[in-house]
């Protein structure tokens, strides 16, 4: 009878006991100084490319790492400093998403001054900012101090993550003096291989008009940060972090997959709310039925990222909207501009009939669900 009641007792508290852990990160970008730092996968390519690039080039161009919305842009940069020799090159990180697109040119600069000298932690006195200084005063005390950190021995690595989020604003409001700085900004860039200006956004500089930056940097080098392959995804899905204990019955992963195609943000929140709904109904393994619930009740919701950044961001007009409902709706459809820029961010693919459809299943299912709301 004792047997009995500890081994009920034993039962019960089995059932108290999550299943795995959730090691997924449903919106912050991955950061290799916390426990998440094993989900980050796929990107030793772009990791090549950039090296590569650095070392071998006599004058340092532009860089320019370009993607949509959600794809794991900012973690890729976070780990750059590891994926790099750390002996040979040095990350300074600024977030413009955060910066604000109403502050001055000026401002910007100096923020990056400071930023520098502390990430670099480097001995002297920086000046004394005015934030309405004139921005082209500003610029050239600042490189300046740039061309004094050629003395280093590393090489320095400028990072503007989202910078699209402020700059072309901030641009926009003296285009002739914004002109003029980007033209001092590619003269330095060409003429010394030590600073690297590194770009992080979801725009092309093709796409950033008044001033028109692609007339400024042609000497950009491009890099697409894009979807997860099918092995990192299956990896992500089935195995992320050595003690996971989630289990998929068998077409399971392979339908996350198919849905998402590797989509890192879709695959993240999937998989999150997979491993708190198994916990919840201490369900294991996961079924069919179970991704049907989650795919229902928890991501297919009218305001649920990154279907609603895509919609109400990257789809800047009903023009827009109007070819994505038809690509969804496989209806006829003009091929215009608004065409060729989804092309082009690679949100939509061409079949072969020559037809397009949504490169991703879910955003279509999303859009059939919601894109008549606006009409």
């Amino acid at each position: 009878l004792i047997k009995e009641e500890i081994q009920s007792v034993e039962e019960q508290l089995a059932h108290l006991e999550p299943i795995t852990r959730n090691p997924y990160s449903k919106g912050t970008a991955l950061s290799p100084d916390r426990e998440n730092r094993n989900l980050f996968l796929d990107r030793h390519d772009l990791k090549d490319e950039i090296s590569l690039k650095i070392l071998t080039s006599e004058t340092m161009p532009l860089f320019l790492i370009q993607g949509q919305r959600r794809v794991g842009k900012t973690t890729l940069l976070k780990f750059l400093p590891e994926l790099l020799d750390s002996t040979r090159f040095k990350v300074v990180y600024q977030d413009l998403q955060g910066f604000g697109s109403s502050r001055s040119v000026s401002e910007w600069l100096q923020d990056l001054w400071v930023r520098i000298d502390e990430q670099l932690q480097l001995e002297g006195e920086l000046p004394t900012f005015n934030k309405n200084a004139d921005a082209l005063d500003t610029w050239e005390q600042f490189k300046d101090y740039l061309s004094k950190l050629n003395r280093l021995n590393y090489k320095i690595i400028l990072a503007f993550d989202e910078y699209d989020a402020a700059l072309p604003k901030m641009f926009q409001r003296n285009v002739a003096q914004s002109e003029d700085l980007l033209g001092r900004m590619r003269s330095f860039s060409q003429h010394q291989n030590d600073v690297i200006f590194m770009f992080i956004g979801s725009a092309f500089f093709s796409e950033l008009k008044n001033p028109n930056w692609g007339n400024y940097f042609v000497h950009v080098s491009n890099f697409r940060v894009d979807y997860l392959s099918r092995n990192a995804s299956l990896q992500l899905i089935t195995a992320p972090t050595p003690t996971f204990n989630l289990k998929y019955e068998e077409g399971v992963a392979d339908r996350i997959y198919d849905l998402t195609l590797g989509q890192p943000h879709l695959l993240h929140f999937i998989c999150s709310e997979l491993v708190d709904y198994a916990n919840a109904k201490y369900q294991n393994p996961i079924k069919q039925s179970d991704l049907d619930y989650v795919l229902k009740e928890k991501l297919l919701q009218k305001a649920e990222q990154p279907f609603s950044v895509f919609w109400e961001e990257f789809c800047e007009n009903n023009a827009m909207k109007k070819v994505v409902k038809a690509i969804a709706f496989q209806e006829a459809f003009e091929k215009n501009s608004h065409f060729q820029r989804l092309k082009e961010h690679g949100y939509i693919v061409e079949q072969a009939d020559g037809n397009f459809k949504m490169r991703v299943p879910l955003f279509e299912q999303w859009i059939k669900l919601y894109g008549y709301w606006d009409e």
